[in-house]
């Protein structure tokens, strides 16, 4: 019969010569190994029948060494016998690393009886598999110091195994020889697989050349890989701090592991926030002054409407400049999103209409169809009907131009309740979750973090302003946006909107006004063009105009009026004037004057808080630079003949 291979592995040079010399004479092949990274080296080549393991060696100890053999596939039958030293001490159940059979450590004459006889009996096939007894124990008896050692031991692997960062202990030459569970659920691997392998094979290609350098220069001296610049390992951002050690015995590096994913998230989230913040100031600037531009171009351009025949050429190069400036107009509405203190105009209603109509708009003569997946019991939410129109719109514009042949975009609406454990940085409670998923080309990695960027594009056409709109609009209702995407799969948007607590208004319809009125109007404007082409509009409509360049002139000429007998029936009055009283300032006085004023509100700053709330300062109406000839008439009619807005209660 051909006698067994055989693999011997201790940390003990004269017990693996004793080994090698009995079993040698006993015609069995013989391979040693002093601990068990050697061992993994040597059974990459070689498959023994029988494997001998000193339980307690540096490194790699005996049984996680068993372990990593039993998930070797070519290896799942070898029989592996612990050697132990300290079998009384430790009672350890060597069946539940996987282990055949444990033979106690004693002196070498008994001990090389115990070893023969296993082989023996495996020879003769008598050797009872199941037996969890330890041979040769009643040959030694206990020791209370080593018990107290194993106890220490016991100890500090339970402290490491508890803690929250992840600890690696890895070799000279970078081979892991301990992992806690914190490590190996960061690297996202069992210890069997861990164990024994090169610690630098952890990470991408592009990063393992820093690995190597700093573990090549460490020279006994602490370094770290700090948060300004984490590695990745499986999805997640690290940073590493290596601690070299050293002992009579061996040199090794102790390296933690502290996940960071979590914290960066939040940092760029926050570096987001004030990026898009501080370009608010200039956002809100430039749309302002834009819009009273754009106020005396659409004034004039009205008036010329109104003045020419529908028949007439220059009527259609009419309304070819006003579709222009409408353009022009969505362009300063999207700027002025970013202005920093602007609030949406909020009213609470169901969403499923609002989502319905965007997406069909929105994918007008397009190859993409949308799937709707609207749950029939969805909270409401308090939101600007118009920017989260816009925001949508954005959104699936953005998925149908990813799927230049078409395909499908789901879009799926839940009410969900928000846990303070869960990991979405929003305030507890219940919200309304919509998700927007195309089948399209995806986003790179490296792109993701930059998507929200004001002007941040990769298409030869785009703005830049498509999703840095979407954010801002988002985090203007409270709500939280977050991304998805894989190359080649799609990209996946989830939007979250907190719900609210306000009853649904019901719309009432709203009758149109005549282009014809009556009575006296004060328009306040500091800008020459607005009063000259508004003042126009107001002539037209059949209204008397007077003007005034701030409110303290404006004070002064409805004074006037009043005391000659010739009072004001509107007032309309630009919100800000630089270097004089604007609206805010001069309604507080005016209706000290006369509390039931009837005074319009209009300002290029389409989101400031008093054009959302106007009544609350003491408006009548409010009105948005720039405004049509109708959109002007419609207002002060309304003004004229209700002091209550549609709606308010």
């Amino acid at each position: 019969m051909e006698k067994k291979k055989i693999l011997a592995v201790d940390n003990n040079t004269i017990i693996l010569k004793f080994m090698t010399d009995l079993l040698v004479k006993k015609g069995y092949r013989v391979l040693t190994a002093k601990d068990g990274l050697l061992a993994l080296d040597i059974l990459k080549n070689y498959t023994p029948d029988v494997i001998f393991i000193d339980l307690i060696m540096p490194n790699i100890n005996g049984a996680k060494l068993c372990k990593i053999i039993r998930g070797m596939p070519n290896l799942k039958n070898v029989y592996i016998v612990i050697l132990s030293a300290a079998a009384m001490e430790s009672q350890e159940n060597f069946t539940e690393f996987g282990a055949n059979a444990c033979i106690a450590k004693s002196q070498f004459k008994i001990m090389g009886r115990h070893i023969l006889n296993v082989l023996d009996s495996l020879d003769q096939a008598t050797h009872d598999k199941s037996a969890k007894e330890i041979i040769g124990l009643k040959n030694i008896s206990s020791r209370e110091i080593t018990r107290e050692l194993l106890a220490d031991k016991e100890h500090f692997e339970a402290i490491l195994g508890n803690i929250s960062d992840g600890v690696l202990e890895i070799t000279s030459d970078a081979r892991i020889v301990y992992a806690n569970d914190s490590a190996l659920s960061l690297i996202g691997d069992s210890e069997e697989k861990v164990i024994a392998l090169n610690f630098v094979e952890l990470f991408y290609e592009n990063d393992r050349k820093r690995i190597k350098d700093l573990l090549e220069n460490l020279d006994g001296v602490p370094q770290i890989i700090s948060e300004d610049s984490p590695l990745t390992v499986n999805g997640k951002q690290i940073v590493l701090n290596f601690l070299p050690i050293k002992d009579k015995k061996q040199e090794t590096i102790l390296v933690i592991i502290r996940d960071v994913s979590e914290k960066k998230h939040r940092e760029l989230q926050l570096i987001q926030t004030e990026k898009i913040e501080s370009v608010g100031i200039l956002a809100g600037g430039i749309a302002h002054d834009f819009n009273n531009i754009l106020t005396g171009i659409l004034g004039n351009v009205s008036l010329a409407k109104v003045y020419a025949k529908p028949e007439d050429k220059v009527f259609e190069k009419l309304m070819t400049a006003e579709k222009g400036i409408f353009r022009a107009k969505e362009l300063t509405r999207q700027l002025l999103t970013f202005a920093r203190g602007g609030s949406p105009i909020k009213k609470p209603i169901l969403i499923s209409d609002l989502l319905k109509n965007s997406v069909t708009f929105a994918l007008t003569g397009s190859k993409a169809r949308c799937e709707f997946s609207i749950s029939d019991d969805l909270w409401p939410v308090e939101v600007d009907e118009e920017q989260l129109k816009q925001a949508i719109e954005n959104l699936i514009i953005n998925a149908d131009q990813a799927m230049s042949e078409g395909g499908i975009i789901h879009v799926l609406v839940e009410s969900i309740i928000q846990r303070v454990k869960d990991v979405l940085p929003l305030q507890e409670g219940k919200y309304i979750k919509i998700t927007i998923r195309d089948q399209g080309s995806g986003i790179p990695k490296e792109h993701l973090p930059k998507i929200f960027d004001l002007y941040f594009t990769t298409k030869q056409q785009g703005s830049g302003l498509g999703l840095a709109t979407v954010y801002s609009i988002i985090k203007n209702h409270n709500g939280y946006i977050t991304v998805e995407s894989e190359l080649g799969v799609g990209t996946t948007f989830y939007i979250y909107l907190p719900i609210s607590k306000r009853e649904i208004i019901a719309k009432k319809e709203r009758k149109e006004s005549p282009l014809a009125g009556k009575g006296r109007v004060l328009l306040m404007d500091d800008e020459e063009m607005i009063r000259e082409s508004v003042g126009e509009m107001i002539m037209s409509l059949g209204y008397k105009v007077e003007f005034a360049k701030d409110g303290a002139e404006a004070i002064e000429e409805y004074k006037k009026a009043r005391r000659s007998g010739q009072a004001f029936d509107v007032v309309i009055m630009d919100l800000t004037i630089p270097g004089g009283m604007g609206g805010k300032e001069a309604i507080k006085k005016f209706l000290e004057i006369d509390p039931e004023i009837k005074a319009i509100v209009s300002s290029g700053y389409s989101n400031d808080p008093i054009m959302a709330n106007f009544t609350r300062y003491g408006f009548k109406g409010v009105l948005t630079k720039p405004f049509q000839i109708s959109e002007l008439n419609d207002e002060i009619h309304r003004v004229l003949i209700s002091t209550k807005v549609p709606g308010e209660s």
